[in-house]
């Protein structure tokens, strides 16, 4: 474990804070407020349930919300990118790392909610008094979402990728179509002009983090015909497209 330091009577791991975002809670922050994460809730989208494996099965592609089933995973599993009910889990060595990680946030942070809202937002956070553990605070009216690369990714295919849709946001104040279209539109900046893609998401019916609604996401590239067209190098020889650096296997 890294170095540990003390702020503001709080002990916490130097790999698991970021000081900038320290704040003094008796300043006056009116625009700042606490948050309050709901207790033994599980958020979840608006609307009507995802539409069952036949119908996906029967219209050939996916690019929408998945039933998280096991039985129904499994019958998906065929479309070659989503996980199935043996490997809908991370390997035993990633869920140690992934053990260790939540056994610190926990002993440091209110709540695995307040950490994520610091780390993938990178919202302030303060000491609470009672606890003597750090808190989040949030801008009101905060609605930004993160579409991330999953921290501790599931058993899958090395072409397929995992990320995590974030939200600041209630879930209750989503539809799947608006997650669906914030999808896209992030796997479009991702894969540019060049790659055409595919993915199913789902809400994990057993969430680690209930305080701060999030999605899972399985997706990949497809080859397309302006991928594969070979274009000159620095030396005018033609070669085949690769994909693009920075990409996270699974």
């Amino acid at each position: 474990m890294s170095a540990i330091i003390d702020t503001q009577g709080a002990q916490v791991p130097q790999h698991l804070l970021n000081l900038q975002n320290i704040i003094n809670p008796s300043q006056s922050q009116p625009d700042l407020l606490p948050t309050n994460p709901p207790i033994n809730t599980q958020p979840s989208r608006m609307g009507p349930p995802p539409l069952c494996t036949k119908t996906l099965r029967e219209r050939g592609y996916l690019n929408c919300e998945i039933p998280s089933g096991l039985d129904s995973l499994d019958e998906l599993e065929s479309f070659g990118f989503l996980p199935g009910r043996f490997n809908c889990r991370p390997t035993p060595e990633v869920l140690a790392v992934k053990q260790q990680y939540l056994d610190e946030v926990i002993q440091y942070y209110d709540s695995v909610g307040d950490r994520v809202l610091e780390e993938i937002f990178e919202c302030p956070v303060f000491v609470n008094p009672d606890e003597n553990r750090l808190t989040a605070r949030m801008q009101m009216d905060d609605n930004r979402r993160k579409f991330q690369v999953h921290k501790f990714p599931y058993s899958l295919p090395k072409d397929v990728l995992h990320y995590v849709m974030w939200y600041t946001q209630e879930g209750t104040t989503l539809t799947a179509s608006d997650i669906t279209k914030h999808i896209e539109e992030d796997i479009k900046d991702i894969c540019g002009d060049a790659y055409s893609y595919e993915f199913g998401w789902y809400e994990n019916p057993k969430m680690t983090v209930l305080e701060v609604y999030h999605v899972q996401v399985f997706w990949r590239k497809v080859r397309t015909s302006m991928e594969l067209e070979p274009k000159p190098n620095n030396n005018g020889v033609k070669v085949a497209n690769k994909p693009p650096d920075g990409y996270w296997g699974c």
